[in-house]
């Protein structure tokens, strides 16, 4: 449990945090020692207690948590620098690890049905681009900012090549999508790897202060593949099934132009 982000606070229990990771924990571990100061609990360089035992260094990424209401306003980068002040410490949360954003872009989402041969009415809502190419995908469909350069699936220099809500169907149900497609591309090499990013985030608006309009996990995709197309192009592809109308997921306008900007990262 993270240090509480507003209200009283404990020296012995902030020390709590930083030793079990637990502001509750209730250890008197750190009273043993011989007592606690506000510079040994900000300062890495300074020991507090008699048996000359260091307390664990401050996570600097500790306040990257969404509970981070320090007063002043507090990274990670300045908590060892005198003057001190416990409220330095509302939110932190000792075990918290900073997520690492792979790629973001905004995209300008259009909504479009297509025909193939022999097949129902299908539609997708969201963009693609010339990566995305292949047989029976949407084509030509919403804009993106960047196609972005990253590393997943065991390799580097990956490109986004599409993001849409795809409904195979639209006589059985014109109004929702039946599953989001995330489409990744290789220029050459080995298949991908099922690996290297655990979400995917969307949002209404240009940023992630946004509203969330979905979140998609690896771990919980409902496939995976990775096809060598040619010498120039491996793609992988993660399907999430779902009922999810078109309206709340990337819109039902056929003018990517009319359709305000939604904001995707990738987090390792």
């Amino acid at each position: 449990m993270a240090v509480p982000s507003s209200g009283e606070l404990s020296m012995f229990k902030i020390g709590n945090e930083k030793n079990v990771n637990d502001y509750n924990d209730g250890d008197t571990e750190v009273a043993d020692d011989g007592g606690i100061s506000l510079r040994g609990l900000s300062d890495d360089d300074f020991t507090d207690g008699v048996d000359g035992n260091a307390e664990n260094a401050i996570n600097t990424d500790g306040w990257l948590a969404t509970t981070n209401t320090s007063n002043p306003a507090q990274t990670g980068a300045n908590i060892q620098t005198a003057p001190h002040s416990m409220s330095e410490f509302y939110g932190y949360d000792h075990d918290h690890v900073a997520q690492v954003i792979l790629h973001s872009t905004t995209f300008q989402p259009q909504f479009r049905t297509f025909a193939v041969p022999y097949q129902p009415l299908r539609a997708a809502s969201g963009f693609t681009t010339s990566l995305n190419a292949s047989n029976n995908s949407p084509t030509n469909i919403g804009s993106v900012t960047s196609q972005g350069t990253f590393t997943v699936g065991g390799k580097s220099g990956v490109n986004l090549a599409s993001l849409y809500n795809y409904d195979t169907n639209q006589t059985s149900d014109a109004n929702n999508g039946e599953k989001i497609v995330l489409p990744f591309h290789h220029a050459s090499g080995s298949n991908f790897t099922d690996s290297g990013w655990t979400t995917c985030k969307i949002y209404s608006g240009s940023s992630n202060s946004g509203t969330l309009v979905v979140t998609l996990t690896r771990s919980s995709a409902t496939s995976f593949t990775s096809v060598i197309q040619n010498s120039a192009n491996v793609r992988a592809t993660y399907t999430f099934n779902g009922t999810r109308a078109f309206s709340n997921h990337f819109g039902t306008d056929t003018t990517a132009s009319n359709k305000s900007q939604h904001f995707l990262e990738i987090i390792e």
